[in-house]
């Protein structure tokens, strides 16, 4: 499935202007929670890498640009309407992608695994 959601980076250490940059990236599908899952972050060292793993993602190069000027200035940037599949999301450790009716069987199960717990 395609999601769709915004690309958020927090610069973790921004008060250490020395050390290497330390990122974290969270993807926020537009989608419920129960359409799409778990939010997960990614820890990203380097700027370097952050570029590279932005370029992978497809923030376009202009917004590559602004971005980091923003991350620099503000410590934390978003990037908006951003499309990624399910698939790729996992890949890139920012989902646990459960959607629709794997969600709500999760969710069932969860649910009967409590009940089972509250009857011992």
């Amino acid at each position: 499935m395609i999601r769709e959601g915004h690309v958020r980076v927090v610069w973790i250490n921004s008060n250490d202007t020395i050390a290497t940059p330390r990122h974290s990236v969270t993807f926020a599908c537009y989608e419920t929670p129960e359409e799409f899952g778990d939010h997960k972050s990614k820890a990203i060292v380097g700027e370097a890498e952050l570029l590279r793993f932005l370029h992978l993602i497809n923030v376009d190069a202009d917004d590559l640009k602004t971005g980091s000027r923003v991350l620099r200035e503000r410590g934390y940037v978003e990037f908006a309407n951003i499309v990624l599949s399910d698939e790729l999301l996992v890949n890139f450790d920012l989902s646990n992608c459960l959607s629709g009716e794997h969600w709500r069987f999760a969710r069932r199960i969860n649910a009967l695994h409590i009940r089972q717990e509250d009857l011992l």
